[in-house]
């Protein structure tokens, strides 16, 4: 397999659109360059930097100087499978989780919620929905300190 196998497509998808609700994360100009099957886009900032956009975390992180830069980078410790998920993914396929058209996959119970990094709480999202889900999530809990417990009623 190639890193490619672990990209979303990118035809058909309107990126700019679905990260619209995370603008005040994401600078004017920032262009997205390629995202994971969980939706995480790699951007490209003006002075060509690239970012990683984590909607679990909400936050946005400098994973490279340049576009060469990530690709050396992604030889480099355990960046690839970190980045791109790649077990997770490959769990994913193997228990019959198939993407469509703008589709990605996601957690059921959100990472910064207590959720697992693991097949049991991976499903198959809309990726407009999901996106906006987080955006929402992020923005009513944006204000409460680590640890502080929240109450959610989660439903399937």
């Amino acid at each position: 397999m190639t890193l490619d196998d672990y990209l979303l497509p990118s035809a058909g998808l309107d990126m700019g659109r679905i990260l619209s609700c995370w603008a005040p994360l994401i600078p004017d100009g920032a262009t997205v360059w390629l995202a994971n099957q969980f939706g995480e886009p790699f951007l490209v900032y003006e002075d060509g930097s690239v970012h990683h956009f984590d909607p679990e975390g909400g936050a946005v992180e400098q994973v490279a100087e340049s576009r060469d830069d990530f690709i050396s980078l992604l030889g480099q410790e355990d960046n690839a499978n970190q980045w791109f998920l790649i077990p997770l993914v490959e769990e994913a396929r193997a228990a019959g989780m198939t993407l469509g058209p703008g589709q990605c996959y996601g957690f059921a119970q959100p990472t910064v919620l207590g959720g697992d990094y693991a097949l049991s709480n991976v499903r198959v999202k809309t990726m407009d929905e999901y996106f906006a889900f987080l955006a929402d999530l992020h923005a009513q809990i944006r204000d409460v300190p680590d640890g502080a417990q929240v109450e959610i009623e989660w439903t399937d």
